[in-house]
């Protein structure tokens, strides 16, 4: 099993990722929220909980939230 290491170097990088498209502020609530996504995979030890997280996310981000701003 990889270290607590290799997954701070995973959440950085997704947060880095990210930072072009959404900026400073929400590249940091991303490293805050990859961070939970890590802690739940390390704990269920599966991918799938956090997948599901981030699908769940996009969809409320994406979908629910600019349907109700509009």
């Amino acid at each position: 099993m990889a270290g607590m290491g290799d997954h701070r170097r995973v959440e950085h990088a997704f947060a880095a990722i990210h930072l072009p498209y959404f900026g400073i502020g929400l590249a940091l609530f991303i490293l805050f929220w990859s961070a939970m996504v890590c802690a739940i995979r390390l704990w269920r030890q599966s991918l799938t909980p956090g997948l599901m997280l981030h699908v769940f996310n996009n969809i409320a981000a994406y979908l629910v939230f600019p349907l109700l701003h509009h």
